[in-house]
């Protein structure tokens, strides 16, 4: 799973900031009309001259800078070399086509075909397919756009925004580059399984908000109360008095930080303080989502039941 998220995370990132991740399909393409597959280790040699397909698939089997900037055009040699961004791409391609030393099974190259690649994971049988799924081909021109699909048992897992790349390859001196590149979104709101999946996706993003939240706040509480057993002798429950003395970052206070998790959802409740021991615990108010707890231990502790006291009991540690 791993792979392929990483796979999907270089090329939204190829898009954004103008290099190439991408495929293309055109009309010379050889070949036999059914689709065929190569295994990543399998590497050819194109008797005929290099197709836009051929290109892009010669990046993703090895991308090292050299090839990399092969298929740059002229005006961006040395962008992988010389700029921060340039640097990111190489390192996020390389490790989403499996050189950085993760293993190569289950990812699949095809010559031909609607399918450019697929990555299935062998663990869970998790599958992640990215495809063609327009192609304007015209003479030293391809205007190309791509999605990715993702599979959990077979079942295609529906993407509410539907993303796609855009690539534009033109030739240059006989070569495949990337001339332009884009990213596009549709929001087909009168569509009900859209609806559904944008829905169930956005509620996920709050909860995974508001558990980074009831963290930080929880850290928050832990460093306070240090502090206060350092300069008062014992822990305290009123959040008054875990202020921070000096000039600090509104994370570093508690009570700042009770009102954030009260946006998203959370409360934070101190309880069992003395000299030597209190507990804090973040809690979402509507009873689904993680509990996020701590002690004066200072280990920072979750719980998915979204109960205190399962979390202190048996909570998985965050840290």
């Amino acid at each position: 799973m791993r792979r392929m998220t990483m796979l999907l995370a270089a090329a939204v990132e190829w898009a954004i900031v103008g290099s190439a991740l991408g495929f293309a399909q055109t009309s010379t393409t050889p070949g036999p009309a059914a689709q065929s597959s190569t295994k990543a280790t399998t590497e050819a040699s194109p008797a005929a001259p290099q197709t836009p397909r051929q290109a892009i698939l010669e990046i993703l089997r090895s991308p090292d800078k050299a090839t990399l900037e092969k298929h740059l055009p002229a005006a961006a040699k040395g962008l992988v070399e010389k700029s921060p961004w340039g640097q990111q791409m190489f390192v996020g391609l390389s490790a989403a086509s499996g050189t950085s030393g993760a293993s190569h099974e289950g990812l699949e190259y095809f010559e031909s075909g609607p399918v450019l690649m697929r990555y299935e994971d062998p663990k869970t049988q998790q599958r992640m397919e990215i495809t063609i799924e327009n192609d304007d081909f015209s003479g030293d021109q391809d205007a190309l756009e791509l999605s990715w699909h993702m599979f959990k048992n077979g079942e295609e897992q529906a993407h509410w925004y539907k993303p796609r790349i855009l690539l534009n390859m033109k030739q240059e001196s006989g070569i495949w580059k990337f001339n332009e590149v884009g990213f596009s979104a549709k929001l087909p709101l009168g569509d009900p399984e859209f609806l559904k999946a944008m829905s169930k996706e956005l509620e996920g993003q709050q909860q995974q908000m508001g558990k980074m939240y009831a963290m930080m706040a929880v850290e928050a509480v832990n460093e306070a109360e240090q502090q206060r057993l350092k300069n008062a002798g014992s822990y305290s429950c009123n959040l008054q008095d875990l202020k921070p003395t000096t000039k600090s970052r509104a994370t570093e206070d508690p009570a700042t930080m009770v009102e954030l998790l009260r946006s998203q959802g959370y409360k934070l409740t101190l309880s069992g303080c003395s000299a030597s021991a209190y507990r804090v615990v973040a809690l979402p108010t509507s009873g689904s989502g993680t509990a996020v707890c701590s002690d004066e231990s200072g280990a920072i502790r979750s719980s998915a039941s979204g109960k205190a006291l399962e979390c202190w009991q048996s909570g998985r540690p965050m840290k």
